[in-house]
């Protein structure tokens, strides 16, 4: 219902015919056939006087038992725009609708982003038909939801991609000191079987040089006996016999 801001009056249209249909008790087959015919000039609305009016009347004359008003009624009605959809038209409507808001989260970004729109369909349905003036309240809503999820997926990857670098790095730096370990390993053998060579040299060397010593030794004491031999020989040689 809206209100003239000049003469107070509470109108009435047909989507809130429909919405009251569960408090009149009236099919809304039934119920477009009154709205239709209290509208009679197709404005689209009847005030509350005439809504009252007609409320009497139809309970007066019990419409809902078919009685003749009504059936002349119906003869009578004119194809209207507010004409309540069969079953068929509304599962097309549905699925008008249903396509109308799959391309709207395309258009907003959300339909990679928000896996469940379940919720968000139901209060977009809800809305479209009861508050239709607020339905750019809800799409800038899942605009900017999208926006900050986009924008917290972008920063999850560009975090994952920091990790990533930083762990090729430490595998990088822990395969070098392996390396590394495994050069200084080998350097260390190579010093000790270096060190162990120079001192089997060492060791060679000093016996060399014992046995020439003792060589010398042995020459010199040969000499001296050899000597001593020739001595004894020349000394017998000088002596008289008796």
């Amino acid at each position: 219902a809206a209100c003239s801001a000049k003469q107070f009056q509470y109108f009435y249209t047909c989507n809130l015919f429909f919405w009251l249909a569960g408090s009149l008790q009236l099919d809304f087959k039934d119920l477009q056939v009154v709205f239709d015919h209290l509208d009679h000039e197709r404005h689209g609305f009847v005030t509350t006087e005439d809504f009252l009016k007609g409320l009497s009347e139809w309970s007066h004359q019990n419409f809902l038992g078919k009685q003749p008003q009504l059936k002349d009624m119906q003869k009578k009605k004119e194809p209207s725009l507010y004409q309540s959809p069969s079953p068929d038209f509304l599962e097309e409507v549905d699925s008008e609708e249903k396509k109308h808001f799959l391309t709207l989260m395309e258009s907003l970004g959300a339909d990679n982003l928000l896996q469940d729109q379940t919720e968000i369909w139901k209060l977009w349905m809800e809305l479209r038909y009861r508050e239709p003036h607020l339905l750019g309240n809800l799409e800038e809503f899942v605009a900017k939801v999208t926006l900050q999820i986009r924008q917290a997926q972008e920063e999850k990857e560009s975090l994952e991609l920091t990790l990533k670098k930083i762990v090729d790095h430490n595998q990088e730096v822990q395969h070098l000191y392996e390396e590394m370990e495994h050069q200084i390993i080998q350097e260390r053998e190579r010093l000790r079987s270096e060190a162990s060579f120079q001192g089997l040299l060492g060791l060679c060397t000093l016996a060399g040089c014992f046995q020439q010593i003792f060589q010398g030794v042995q020459t010199l004491t040969q000499r001296s006996s050899l000597i001593f031999v020739i001595r004894d020989l020349k000394h017998r040689r000088l002596k008289p016999s008796i």
